[in-house]
């Protein structure tokens, strides 16, 4: 669950955000550390019949819905 995520992650309270891709469709983000240690990137995808989000770390999908 996202709640479980977020309490793996204390950081995130803290984290600063930088926007990676903002089309009409897609927003891509990446909230990191403020030490630069640890980052995820999340992906919103509107394009289809029913929206889907994903998110990664180290390049592996550690949630997704839709």
């Amino acid at each position: 669950s996202l709640i479980a995520l977020r309490r793996a992650r204390p950081w995130l309270t803290t984290a600063t955000t930088e926007a990676l891709e903002l089309t009409n469709t897609t927003y891509r983000y990446r909230a990191s550390a403020r030490d630069g240690a640890a980052s995820l990137e999340v992906v919103l995808d509107v394009s289809g019949s029913s929206p889907r989000i994903a998110i990664h770390e180290d390049g592996a999908v550690i949630w997704h819905k839709g």
